[in-house]
């Protein structure tokens, strides 16, 4: 379950028949270059990532959005853009998500977010309460690239609670020098 699971052993899917290779690499050598697993999707998630492009010291507010982007390379040379998004009038609707820089396929594409309860969907009742969407395995092996597999959490219920879980879930090493406030602890 994404709300319980932290961690991914990276030589599960590094290992491409017997070979230690670059998750890309691994990926061309089958011939299936969009057929993802659930593991290699796990892996690309939780592989230690640095940032490489700095995010904003101050949000940006852009059309009633606090925003900030940034980029990060995993230890394997895949490369990341992560997003946070917050409603400025309805603070409990915000987002964060991965995407991966599939270079196979020339684009991006969202592995996982963290939303709040932004409601507005009866089709999915998650919606109502903090969940997290992972990119749809079966979907994407029909190059349909849609973060559907949704699950609820009570591990955050606010974006500032849902920030440092985030950055962790993705592996994001120097994440907390770049986010100080977020790893703050409270103590009363």
């Amino acid at each position: 379950s994404p709300s319980r699971s932290t961690t991914t052993s990276p030589s599960a899917s590094k290992t491409c028949s017997g070979t230690w290779m670059r998750f890309s690499e691994c990926r061309k050598s089958r011939g299936d270059i969009m057929n993802i697993t659930t593991e290699e999707r796990e892996y690309l998630i939780h592989a230690p990532k640095m940032i490489l492009k700095k995010p904003r010291k101050l949000f940006q507010n852009v059309n009633g959005c606090r925003r900030n982007d940034f980029t990060a390379r995993s230890e394997d040379d895949e490369q990341f853009s992560i997003f946070l998004r917050q409603n400025m009038m309805l603070g409990e609707d915000f987002s964060m998500g991965l995407r991966w820089k599939c270079r196979e396929a020339e684009r991006e594409i969202i592995l996982c977010r963290f939303n709040g309860p932004h409601g507005g969907n009866r089709a999915i009742p998650m919606h109502f309460v903090p969940h997290i969407h992972l990119l749809n395995i079966e979907d994407a092996q029909e190059d349909l690239f849609h973060e559907n597999d949704v699950h609820e959490t009570e591990r955050y219920h606010t974006f500032e609670e849902a920030i440092p879980l985030f950055l962790e879930y993705c592996g994001l090493k120097d994440a907390a020098s770049y986010f100080p406030s977020a790893y703050e602890t409270v103590l009363f």
